[in-house]
């Protein structure tokens, strides 16, 4: 297993062949813009990753163009 800090509170899991993306506010601001990525993240390739987790429903724990953006499953 491998877990790897992609930004903020996502990580990317990787484990017997599957990498799960967990918490992936990847860009823009949240919280009426108050709140800001302090780097860039890095998540891994989309093409890479099996599935998302999203732990709660706050906005700085998912990016929400990434539903629009991927068939990956949540």
């Amino acid at each position: 297993m491998r877990v790897r800090f992609v930004g903020h509170a996502s990580i990317a899991i990787e484990c017997q062949n599957q990498v799960i993306l967990c918490d992936p506010w990847l860009v823009g601001k949240v919280f009426n813009n108050s709140w800001a990525l302090l780097s860039p993240s890095s998540p891994p390739a989309f093409s890479t990753v099996d599935y998302i987790w999203i732990s709660h429903e706050h906005p700085d724990h998912l990016s929400c163009t990434l539903r629009h953006e991927s068939s990956i499953p949540f």
